[in-house]
């Protein structure tokens, strides 16, 4: 494999390493810098908006495809990371945007120096993840070594993707609801802070039924060629709604736009029409979650009409006050940074805890590994609050490497690219390549407002056995098939 870069491709992409190197410098001289100013907060924010332009441009014209699985990452981590700043460009503000309000209710109001100080290293992981996601694109299988994929052979692992998912869908499915109707009693009557905060818990099979719910309707709709669609839809249509009824948004948010993604790619293509229609059901979608979000605190049982009305109350400005809450991320490098390292240093590296406790919670604890979750220590131990604050991967960077770890994104953006590469098209990358891409690609999402423990348990108890999983089903079924034949 090498790297190429057509003719077409290249002003684009130097324009992008351009504001790489802006980026870096700006970087360099606010770890120095104890007196900024309002002004270079609203710089960099023009800065981030345009190097996530450019950074989509470029991705769009190197895999050739206008919205492909690295967009819909790239997004989630631009509007979790910058969604508050992107509203200032527009000359948006919110009562209790960054640096009008405590954090947290517990935190003091940040200062200028100190969102200027997140806001940079944010960007430069931003743009580091993002530079690594380029290259990986960029890299071209040579002419010779040419890999043309067996229609048939493909055919066939479809079929075992089918068959896997089939065999496990009914007890997935099952226990997933089952784990959504204890969880929505439980907010209903005691409040959202309940899930958390008073001893409220699952069994470990429930509780994990779920992390192979979407795996199993991304499979169901591969496998079967969308030929199971309308059942599958109705039965993720459920799964959503019951969430949000139960306040819970991050558990559906990132697997409906890979959804949204799977069928403008491996089915129809969404006209602008439909896109249109997706857009206002997207609308009353985020109005409805803006109420629920709201009275979830008193319990659905206990809300009073007055609350209701409140809540229902368009003078919310639910959309602005949306986008508003999901760039709110920022604030956990900012109270990371203002705690200092050495307030999570007694957990040792977590990158590497995280790794060896990805596989298995009790090899770790065996090794003496201690493992933590960041968001509860963060939230529990040292905001003392009642609910969960989340976490953010580019604040874990900070916590194991400081400023240096910024520059560990450009793996991590490679391993991202690398794995989503070819993933638009069922016969050119691959079924299983692009059913894995699907699901690694939800799980990445859902690391932008988490640590790194929760996404690797996941890529590696989820995605890796799954494809072991098929894998090994595939070839016994073809080692079966020839001894047939054979004989």
């Amino acid at each position: 494999m090498k790297i190429v870069l057509y003719k077409k491709d290249k002003l684009v992409v130097s324009i992008y390493f351009f504001l790489f190197i802006l980026n870096l410098i700006i970087l360099t001289m606010a770890t120095r810098e104890s007196d900024i100013k309002t002004g270079s907060i609203m710089f960099i924010a023009y800065l981030t908006d345009a190097i996530f332009v450019i950074s989509s441009i470029a991705l769009k014209k190197i895999d050739n495809e206008s919205f492909g699985l690295n967009h819909i990452i790239l997004l989630f981590f631009f509007l979790f990371n910058f969604g508050q700043m992107f509203m200032w460009t527009l000359g948006i503000h919110f009562d209790e945007e960054l640096g009008k309000a405590v954090l947290y209710g517990v935190y003091s109001v940040p200062s200028v120096n100190e969102i200027y100080k997140a806001q940079v290293f944010a960007l430069f992981c931003f743009n580091c993840l993002t530079m690594g996601m380029i290259v990986a694109s960029m890299l071209k299988k040579e002419k010779s070594s040419a890999f043309f994929i067996d229609k048939n052979k493909e055919d066939d692992i479809r079929k075992v993707i089918y068959k896997v998912s089939c065999v496990i869908a009914v007890p997935v499915i099952l226990l997933t609801f089952v784990k959504i109707g204890i969880t929505l009693w439980q907010s209903a009557k005691f409040g959202y802070i309940s899930l958390y905060y008073s001893g409220f818990s699952v069994g470990a099979p429930i509780s994990r039924a779920e992390d192979y719910f979407f795996p199993v309707i991304v499979g169901l709709l591969i496998g079967s060629n969308y030929k199971k669609m309308k059942p599958v839809y109705i039965i993720f249509s459920f799964y959503m709604i019951l969430y949000m009824l139960a306040g819970e948004r991050g558990n559906w948010v990132y697997k409906l736009i890979v959804l949204i993604w799977m069928h403008h790619s491996f089915y129809k293509p969404i006209s602008i029409k439909t896109l249109f229609k997706v857009g206002i059901i997207g609308l009353v979608v985020i109005y409805i979650v803006g109420i629920v979000v709201d009275l979830r605190q008193y319990g659905f049982l206990n809300i009073t009409t007055a609350q209701f009305a409140k809540a229902a109350s368009l003078n919310n400005s639910f959309l602005t006050r949306f986008i508003f809450e999901m760039g709110s991320s920022l604030s956990i490098i900012i109270l990371v940074m203002g705690f200092g390292r050495g307030a999570f240093l007694q957990y040792g590296n977590t990158f590497f805890s995280s790794f060896i406790a990805s596989f298995s919670s009790m090899i770790s604890s065996q090794l003496g590994i201690n493992h933590v979750f960041l968001a509860n220590h963060l939230s529990q131990n040292l905001l003392h609050i009642g609910y969960g604050a989340g976490f953010n991967i580019f604040a874990e960077f900070y916590v194991n490497y400081g400023y240096y770890g910024a520059y560990l994104l450009l793996i991590l953006g490679f391993l991202i690219g690398i794995l989503m590469q070819g993933s638009t098209n069922l016969y050119k990358g691959g079924v299983m390549k692009s059913y894995i891409a699907c699901i690694c690609c939800s799980i990445i999402c859902s690391m932008v407002r988490d640590s790194a423990l929760g996404g690797l348990r996941q890529l590696v108890q989820v995605a890796l056995f799954l494809y072991l999983i098929i894998t090994a089903v595939y070839k016994l079924s073809n080692k079966r098939q020839w001894t047939v034949r054979k004989n």
